[in-house]
């Protein structure tokens, strides 16, 4: 990237900023200061620090969209409907075509979250 003293950049992490300084010596030679006066320095090519994967430092805000997750056929998840007062882990099966996540066993729910995690010993089981 090319980055030059005085242009105004975006860190995804804390927002605005410009940088005030630039050091071609060492492994993050850009500094930056943010709006809320906070420092921070990044490498040339725009990480926090040499062999971080996510790109912080860019020069304006960039457009990010994040894919909406959906359930896969026979994926654990958490199903709930608007008044119940738990939820209900099961596999899902498939979306009706009101739009409504379907649980095994036909139960029908209007939401739906993915379960991350250890599942007990006894759904494993059930699961093979």
């Amino acid at each position: 990237m090319k980055w030059y003293v005085g242009q105004k950049v975006y860190c995804l992490r804390y927002g605005e900023a410009k940088i005030v300084h630039i050091d071609r010596e060492g492994d993050c030679p850009v500094k930056v200061k943010f709006l809320d006066g906070g420092n921070s320095t990044y490498t040339i090519e725009g990480y926090w620090a040499k062999g971080d994967k996510t790109l912080m430092l860019y020069p304006s805000k960039p457009e990010i969209t994040v894919p909406k997750w959906q359930p896969k056929p026979g994926e654990w998840c958490w199903f709930w409907d608007e008044g119940t007062n738990g939820v209900l882990l099961a596999k899902f099966t498939n979306i009706t075509e009101g739009k409504l996540y379907r649980s095994h066993g036909g139960s029908v729910w209007k939401y739906c979250a993915p379960f991350v995690g250890e599942l007990p010993e006894h759904l494993k089981e059930v699961e093979k």
